[in-house]
């Protein structure tokens, strides 16, 4: 039903206690997650694929708004939303 698009840049920390974040509410919503890497030079990459959930995208060009479009491009759900990758979610947020 929803897709959840994450664009980073160099910010593998952040990303990684959004991730472990959604982790805790996933199980009980029916969600994608695609982290879109905007051509990191950090563990971006590492810490993506640890989590079985998320769908890794690298996007070479340092762009937000091309990082956006990878997102939306590689999206299969209805419902797109674009958060930052230094957020935290409650299970009511979506």
């Amino acid at each position: 039903m929803i897709s959840i698009i994450i664009p980073t840049h160099n910010r593998c920390d952040s990303l990684h206690k959004l991730l472990s974040n959604i982790a805790d509410i996933e199980k009980n919503i029916s969600l994608e997650v695609i982290v879109v890497d905007n051509n990191s030079t950090d563990n971006t990459r590492n810490i993506a694929q640890r989590f079985k959930f998320v769908n890794y995208v690298f996007e070479k060009n340092t762009a937000f708004t091309k990082a956006r479009e990878a997102g939306a491009l590689n999206a299969s759900k209805e419902i797109l939303l674009f958060i930052d990758d230094d957020v935290l979610l409650n299970e009511n947020s979506i």
